[in-house]
């Protein structure tokens, strides 16, 4: 007698789209503190005139920014928790499917660190809904006490944020016939260059 795979449940459309602009959401966001990052962290001198006023206009958008990660990382919980076995499988279709080159999946796997992308998806979001209420509270407060030497939201938890998102598009690969391969390569070249290794 031959064993068949059955098939987990996959979410509903409205789902697979709320998870892309989910994962979109958080990817923008680690992006956007890396362009604050490279402006204000350990630099001697405040920015004065136009450039300081644009760097504020920054901060405020990484609040409102950060804000809007906490409410879409509270929802890829619950997609985590109700369509586990669904995330797992369709990671590992996705690493299997001609949207990816040998190369892509040999990096995708090492960044994903293992299998049960279900399991590390949601330990690494109750991480960061853990972090983003402080970080929001530092961005709301005064522009001054910003620019020190130390950035905004800790290289780790910024690097938790990117491989969520990775891990969210990766599962929206087949679905979306590859679309959702590219915001995982995108979240895998953001880990590359911005994570420690």
């Amino acid at each position: 007698m031959t064993e068949t795979t059955t098939a987990a449940t996959a979410p509903p459309p409205d789902i697979l789209l709320r998870m892309a602009e989910a994962a979109t959401d958080l990817h923008k966001y680690a992006l956007m503190e890396a362009s604050w990052n490279g402006a204000v962290v350990g630099k001697g001198e405040l920015p004065t005139g136009d450039a300081r006023d644009q760097l504020v206009v920054l901060k405020d958008d990484l609040a409102d920014q950060l804000e809007l990660v906490g409410k879409q990382t509270d929802f890829l919980l619950d997609v985590f928790a109700e369509f586990g076995p669904w995330l797992d499988q369709a990671v590992a279709e996705a690493l299997e499917s001609d949207h990816l080159t040998d190369d892509q999946v040999e990096q995708l796997r090492s960044s994903l660190g293992g299998t049960d992308v279900a399991a590390r998806g949601t330990a690494k979001a109750q991480t960061l809904i853990g972090e983003v209420p402080k970080n929001v509270e530092i961005l709301r407060g005064d522009f001054d006490d910003l620019t020190g030497p130390t950035k905004v939201m800790s290289s780790s938890t910024g690097c938790t944020m990117i491989d969520v998102a990775m891990m969210a598009g990766l599962a929206l690969c087949i679905p979306t016939e590859g679309a959702g391969c590219v915001l995982a390569l995108a979240a895998m070249i953001a880990h590359a260059a911005l994570c420690p290794h």
